[in-house]
Parts: structure tokens; C-alpha cells; sequence
């Protein structure tokens, strides 16, 4: 049932960007899809799909994107990730979780004042440790590529953090 409601919104969505954001003037909605989509427990149909909804919602309103960054959403975020670094195996679902949170808190540092927060809250030596997981390396750089953008502390952050270690190689061997 809650599925089917989760497809209903996307469609909503798909219609035309605008219902992005009218959804987010519905704060009930949206605490309840992003508390859904970072809820400590099992791997589901639909945590990955909040988290999939949330991430479209995010990338489509800039009120969306400020909205997330005032209300310390990036720290929740980031501690998802951190606990899901941690998994020895990711499954083909595990992968796309941990994509759509990579495109959250992507969507989420469009905003200049936001990429502050993210590097008090470690977020470039949080990222980088992705880099061990293969599946997750275009996520990795997509995310670092975007907090690093026009921020001299989080480009100290990543070379202080051996960040050019990982980025070399898919300089010189294209390999990604």
C-alpha cells in the first residue's frame, strides 16, 4: 500500500518539476518520506524508493535543496553513509540506496552554503572512503567533484585526506 502511494507521487512528479515543489510545502510528506528513507532498520522496496523520491524532490526545487541543508539534514545523510561504508557486500538494492543518498547529498550542496556544513561535518573524508567499494567509485567522484567546487578549505580537506591517491589512476588509465 505505501508502495503504491510512493509510486503515486512519482508519477506526480514526472508530470512536471512544479509538483516538486508544491510536494515540498507539504512538510508532514516529506518528514515522512526523509525519516522513511534514513530509518535504521532493514534494506526495503520502499526505504529505496524514499530515498529515490527524495533525491528527485531535492534535485528539482532549490527550496528543497535550502530547506534540507537548514535543518541538518546533511549530518543524517552522511551518517548513512557512514554506516553503510561499513557493509562488507553490497547487493545490487544496497547499491542503489546508497546512489540515491550520493544524489541527495549531491542535490543538497547545489547550494553554496551548504558545502560549508558538509566539510564541518567531515563529509570529504566520509566520501572518500567509498572509494574501496568499485560500485560506488562514480557515485564517490560525482559527490567530491561537487563539494570540492569553488571551496579552497574542502580541496585542502581532500589532498590532506590522500584524496589524489584514488583520483590519479582514473586520470592516467581512464579506467573507471
Amino acid at each position: 500500500m505505501i508502495f503504491s502511494a510512493l509510486t503515486c507521487l512519482e508519477q506526480l512528479m514526472d508530470i512536471n518539476e512544479e509538483s516538486c515543489h508544491r510536494i515540498m510545502h507539504y512538510k508532514e510528506l516529506i518528514e515522512y518520506i526523509s525519516k522513511r528513507a534514513v530509518k535504521d532498520e532493514e534494506l526495503s522496496q520502499n526505504k529505496i524508493y524514499c530515498s529515490e523520491l527524495l533525491a528527485i524532490v531535492i534535485q528539482n526545487s532549490a527550496h528543497g535543496r535550502k530547506k534540507f541543508g537548514e535543518i541538518n539534514s546533511l549530518d543524517k545523510f552522511l551518517k548513512v553513509l557512514t554506516q553503510e561504508k561499513y557493509r562488507e557486500k553490497f547487493s545490487l538494492d544496497d547499491i542503489e540506496y546508497v546512489g540515491n543518498i550520493f544524489n541527495i547529498i549531491c542535490s543538497i550542496l547545489f547550494e553554496e552554503e551548504n558545502k560549508e556544513t558538509f566539510y564541518k561535518l567531515n563529509g570529504i573524508e566520509i566520501s572518500i572512503k567509498f572509494f574501496d567499494c568499485h560500485q560506488l567509485r562514480l557515485n564517490t567522484i560525482k559527490l567530491l567533484d561537487v563539494a570540492i567546487m569553488n571551496m579552497p578549505e574542502s580541496c585542502k580537506s581532500f589532498i590532506n585526506s590522500n584524496g589524489l591517491k584514488y583520483i590519479f589512476p582514473f586520470l592516467i588509465l581512464k579506467v573507471i
